[in-house]
């Protein structure tokens, strides 16, 4: 298998593609919000916060003042942990891009190193991550959130995670694969490298 990946120079997200935080479950204690099922999609989307007079300013100083709970109980999603390892073993190279403030350095590494996340960078605060990307040198992504994967789709491959099924209706362009969860990801991959020519 060494050497199967070795082309691929991966962008990776964390949360809601690699991981689920603990998000949910802090921000519904603290406010006393009722804790939806974790594949509820659009939860903060759906009005709940400006329902209870909490406004966007709180519910981020909420955030940001537990980061270290929210990611340190983080959990990998099924099977994330296993196909970060063997494409690694296939020598891709993996570059981790989050919008994670600096704030979040600390808790995040130590999540990666507890669960033995293979990666050769890391990058915070990425709001662009396309340009992170063609900074990093990087040719194909796995993102969750639509607006950065419409984003890097203009320049590489991108495969949309969509575990809880919340982009079901999202009209994709061409270059946008998405794959329900991890177990997906190596057969997707191996076919686009048969069918483009990646971008060093």
């Amino acid at each position: 298998m060494k050497g199967a990946f070795a082309s691929i120079r991966l962008l990776l997200d964390l949360d809601g593609t690699t991981l689920r935080n603990a998000g949910r479950e802090v921000i519904s204690r603290i406010f006393d919000l009722p804790l939806p099922d974790a594949n509820t999609p659009g939860w903060l989307s759906s009005g709940i916060l400006e329902e209870r007079g909490i406004t966007k300013e709180q519910f981020w100083a909420a955030w940001q003042a537990n980061e270290p709970e929210i990611y340190g109980r983080a959990i990998p999603l099924p099977g994330a942990l296993e196909t970060l390892a063997e494409l690694k073993a296939g020598g891709a190279h993996i570059a981790v891009v989050t919008a994670r403030r600096g704030s979040a350095e600390t808790v995040t590494q130590e999540w990666l190193a507890r669960y033995a996340v293979p990666y050769d960078a890391i990058q915070f605060n990425c709001d662009d991550k396309l340009a992170v990307a063609q900074s990093l040198g990087l040719n194909l992504a796995i993102e969750d959130d639509l607006a950065h994967v419409m984003h890097i789709a203009q320049a590489m491959p991108v495969m949309l995670m969509d575990s809880d099924g919340r982009h079901a209706d999202a009209e994709l362009p061409a270059g946008v694969h998405k794959v329900a969860g991890w177990h997906e990801v190596p057969g997707l991959i191996a076919r686009i490298q048969a069918s483009l020519v990646l971008g060093a």
